[in-house]
């Protein structure tokens, strides 16, 4: 029987050994093993393989009748090859009326051609490494494979066999592949371990055979043919060599059937666990595996803790020396002109900045994955973002310290002779230096801008700064625009290459004026190469408008209820009757050239006839000033002056009978007029104990210069509009603005009958606000003044003035009041006890806002005036973009008058405040008060829910 199977030998080549049907019996009875032990089959890197069995074996098993149970029969009568079956795993009998090896079907071929050159091929075979590459953990797999490597069996190139025809009496139809290729079915894949069936677009394994097939074993619907690929279809390679397999219409590589595939791969992927956790090898390998995992995660974890404390730590270097530069710079505040600490400011700056660059390099090289890590990631990801920003405003800071750096010597003590002064090559350095810094600053508002919240993780002292910096952007950047005009105008201002004049008002706040005072003195003070050049020049008011009403330009329409002086114009003196100081010094200008001024001011070029700007001041500088310099000697009249009697020895000298002279005639001796002729030595003995002030008291002076700007002592304007732009930005302009947003109030008086009376009155102010639930506040404002009587008060009067007026007593003050409030104001209950002047409505505007004014008729005594009026803002209150609410309320003062303020604010019932105060103290949940001097601008503000 075994020789009737085995058959004869085919034509050029020699008959095959029982070794070679052992094989292949081998190999088949490894898969006739139970479904449970099948192996599993993958995608191969080749497709198109040929069986295991050879071709003489297939041809003997067509021509043998009842072939499986022959060789069945054979094979029992044989010793079992341990090699290749396991005693362990009986093999089961094949289904009835099917082939036990796969889907093969059982109709035969013809097997009568063979390949002549047998030998030759097998010689070739062996010296080729086999490419069979089957899971090496399936016992069963395992034998075959090693059947197969026994014999050498590989998948033929595609220049071999080519004119065999197709095997097993299948038609050789092609079915359609990926993206319209071709390709012939694999003998591998119907294997029972793992089947692709043709109505399937999704590999099935071994885990899922249980299932019910889309064919039977007999293959009835397989594929129509087996065998290789033919020449004229292209070979499909995927990434790597790989080949995409495609089943029917559908085209797994096209993504079709996906959720198929997922599913698919989710099983697989759960019987691997199970496979590798059943085994105390798979259990070991899968320890070692986890614990390597955990490790990497501690010690990525250790790393990128490391890598954030010795960032950390670098940071800290740098933000001490910054903080310390902060303090040096502080001092600038009292002396802006301390190159002492500009200097230590400077070095401070440069130490943090190379700190930051080393924290900055340290952070370039950590690897980007700790980002990610826990607990410290997200703070090495902040210092990643930061370190740029750091580097970029050291760098800015130095460059600004150098600037002041090179102002600071030559602008210090501006009366001393002995200070050279600026060079074009000193302002040609500070304009290189500007460009820099504007463009870093711009810069550098960019990327705080962009920086996420989480950058502030770093450390806690950046949010509110980021935070503020963030909301302020708009105001920075125009901050930094309005700097870049003024540079491109600073050597015009002072005096480098032409001298730079500016016009010198000294105003006597006891006659108040909405500018700040009466305008009882002028003069000039002219700047060359940023020092001063003489002493500023004084001179008394009337000798410039000389009593001359034709000297005067015509009443503006908004000021027709100014009647005290020339009935239809106005003169130098009147020229600052608005609450706007830059109207009021546009006003000056034109009066001092309308009038003449020219002819009484001059410098070393001859007559000034152009001002690069207006300086005003009260009697409230020169008396803090006195402060710091203490009494002050009159050598001309053998007097002593301190800040103590500074106003009534000027009233003294200028209002007394037989103590002065006329106000016209110039005195040769100081240059002013006689009956001024004190208030000019005066002058001229302050403006010598300044230029002696060194040290301590000299650097109390430039606080006190600042602090003067703040209160409005001290009011400056500027010809260029591009430097007036940058103080108004910065609110240093003393100029009235219409609140954009929020609420509003500015109350503003004018003496309007010539006596000196507002260094005696008293007054007092209550601001009642009730805001309702829809951000609406409703006002109720309640003013009062008295005019006590005292010999002082009476002597700095003028009796007669009044006397004409209806006056009771022997004087009354006259007082022109006008209360800007917001323009959307409703609403409005006016005082009815004010009276009228010059025709003048009740209600008016200017400069954005709603007025009520009217006139205030009030006897020296212990009477008292009292204005009472209401009104609503709506939508005082805004809504915030986290649902809260803001109110803010901005009080402006007027120049030369100090209000003791007192704002009581009421919130809604519903109201809870929450976050910072602005000015407001809270002394329970729905309610919020202020009570002090208003002696600046200030906007009071708080935030609440509701």
């Amino acid at each position: 029987m075994r020789n009737d199977i085995r058959g004869s030998r085919s034509p050029g080549g020699e008959g095959r050994t029982s070794r070679d049907e052992d094989d292949v019996r081998a190999y088949r009875r490894s898969n006739t093993r139970s479904k449970r032990d099948q192996p599993v089959y993958r995608e191969e890197r080749t497709d198109n393989w040929d069986d295991f069995d050879s071709d003489r074996s297939r041809q003997k098993r067509d021509r043998a009748p009842n072939w499986p149970h022959r060789v069945e029969a054979e094979d029992r009568a044989r010793p079992r090859d341990e090699k290749f079956i396991s005693p362990a795993r009986p093999r089961p009998a094949p289904p009835s009326g099917n082939r036990p090896n796969g889907n093969r079907s059982g109709a035969s071929r013809d097997r009568s051609r063979e390949d002549a050159s047998w030998d030759d091929e097998q010689e070739q075979l062996r010296s080729r490494p086999p490419r069979f590459d089957a899971p090496r953990n399936d016992r069963g797999m395992q034998e075959g494979r090693d059947a197969a490597r026994s014999r050498q069996f590989v998948r033929p190139e595609d220049d071999e066999h080519a004119g065999r025809p197709p095997r097993r009496g299948r038609p050789g139809e092609d079915w359609e592949g990926r993206v319209g290729h071709q390709r012939q079915w694999s003998s591998w894949d119907d294997e029972p371990g793992g089947r692709l069936g043709k109505d399937e677009s999704t590999w099935v394994p071994a885990w899922r055979r249980e299932q019910a097939p889309t064919a039977d074993w007999s293959d009835q619907d397989g594929p129509p043919g087996r065998g290789r690929r033919p020449r004229s279809q292209p070979d499909q390679r995927g990434p790597r060599g790989w080949r995409f397999a495609t089943f029917g219409h559908r085209s797994v590589g096209a993504g079709m059937g996906s959720s198929g595939l997922l599913e698919t791969g989710l099983q697989w992927a759960l019987t691997q666990k199970r496979r590798i956790l059943s085994t105390r090898r798979g259990r070991v390998v899968t320890a070692v595996v986890v614990a390597s995992l955990l490790l990497g995660t501690l010690g990525s974890v250790g790393l990128a803790y490391a890598d954030y404390h010795h960032v950390k730590s670098e940071a800290s270097l740098g933000v001490t020396d910054l903080k310390s530069a902060e303090t040096s710079l502080k001092t600038l505040e009292s002396n802006p002109f301390d190159t002492a600490a500009i200097s230590q400011a400077e070095t401070q700056l440069g130490q943090a900045h190379a700190e930051f660059v080393q924290m900055n390099n340290s952070i370039q090289i950590i690897p980007g994955i700790f980002a990610v890590t826990p607990i410290v990631g997200s703070k090495l990801d902040a210092a990643l973002k930061l370190g740029p920003i750091a580097v970029e405003a050291t760098e800015a800071g130095i460059l600004g310290c150098q600037i002041l750096g090179t102002l600071a010597p030559k602008l210090q003590k501006p009366l001393s002779t002995n200070i050279p002064g600026l060079t074009s090559g000193d302002m040609s350095s500070v304009q290189t230096n500007f460009n820099a810094l504007y463009a870093q600053a711009s810069t550098l508002l960019g990327q705080i801008q962009q920086l996420p919240s989480s950058a502030s993780s770093l450390d806690p002292r950046l949010g509110p700064l980021l935070a503020t910096i963030s909301t302020h952007i708009p105001q920075f950047t125009q901050g930094l625009q309005d700097f870049k005009n003024l540079m491109a105008v600073l050597p015009q201002l002072l005096g480098v290459g032409n001298p730079a004049n500016y016009l010198l008002e000294v105003m006597d706040s006891t006659e108040i004026r909405p500018g700040g005072g009466f305008v009882g003195n002028f003069g000039a003070i002219t700047f060359v190469n940023g020092r001063m050049q003489g002493k500023p020049q004084l001179k008394d008011v009337d000798l410039l408008d000389q009593h001359n009403c034709s000297l005067g330009l015509p009443i503006p329409g908004d000021v027709k209820w100014f009647t005290s002086g020339c009935p239809s114009t106005l003169l130098f003196q009147d020229s600052n009757l608005e609450p706007d100081f830059p109207t009021n010094a546009a006003l000056s200008t034109q009066l001092y050239k309308y009038a003449g001024g020219q002819s009484l001011l001059s410098n070393s070029k001859g007559p000034i006839t152009k001002f690069q700007g207006v300086i005003a001041i009260t009697p409230w500088l020169i008396a803090n000033a006195l402060k710091l310099t203490g009494k002050i000697r009159v050598p001309l009249f053998n007097v002593d002056v301190d800040s103590s009697n500074l106003i009534q020895q000027i009233h003294h000298y200028q209002l007394t009978t037989n103590l002065g002279g006329s106000d016209t005639q110039i005195d040769p001796a100081c240059g002013s007029s006689y009956r001024k002729a004190f208030t000019c030595e005066l002058f001229k003995a302050f403006l010598s104990k300044l230029g002696a002030l060194s040290g301590t008291n000299f650097s109390g002076l430039g606080k006190l210069l600042i602090d003067s700007i703040h209160s409005k002592d001290i009011q400056i304007y500027l010809t260029s509009p591009g430097a007036e732009a940058l103080l108004l930005d910065t609110s240093l302009a003393s100029a009235l603005n219409a609140p954009k947003s929020g609420d509003g109030l500015m109350v503003v008086d004018a003496d309007i009958d010539g006596i000196k009376a507002n260094n005696y009155m008293k007054y007092t102010w209550n601001d009642q606000i009730s805001l309702d639930s829809s951000g609406s506040a409703t006002h109720h404002l309640v003013l009062t003044y008295q005019y006590p009587y005292s010999q002082e008060a009476l002597n700095n009067s003028f009796p007669s003035a009044s006397a004409n007026k209806g006056c009771p007593a022997a004087v009354c003050y006259q007082d022109w009041i006008r209360i800007y409030i917001p323009a959307s104001s409703t609403h409005i209950s006016a005082p009815d006890n004010l009276g009228e002047l010059g025709n003048a409505p009740t209600q008016a505007s200017g400069f954005g806002m709603k007025v009520i004014q009217g006139l205030i008729f009030l006897p020296i005594g212990p009477k008292t005036f009292t204005v009472s009026l209401s009104w609503t803002v709506p939508n005082a209150s805004v809504q915030t973009a986290g649902g809260g609410w803001l109110y803010q309320y901005a009080v402006e003062k007027q120049a030369g008058i100090i209000w003791p303020m007192n704002v009581s604010l009421t919130l809604p019932s519903c109201a809870q405040v929450y976050g910072s105060l602005q000015g407001f103290t809270t002394p329970t949940a729905h309610s919020a008060v202020v009570k002090e001097p208003l002696t600046t601008d200030v906007t009071l503000g708080l935030q609440y829910t509701c």
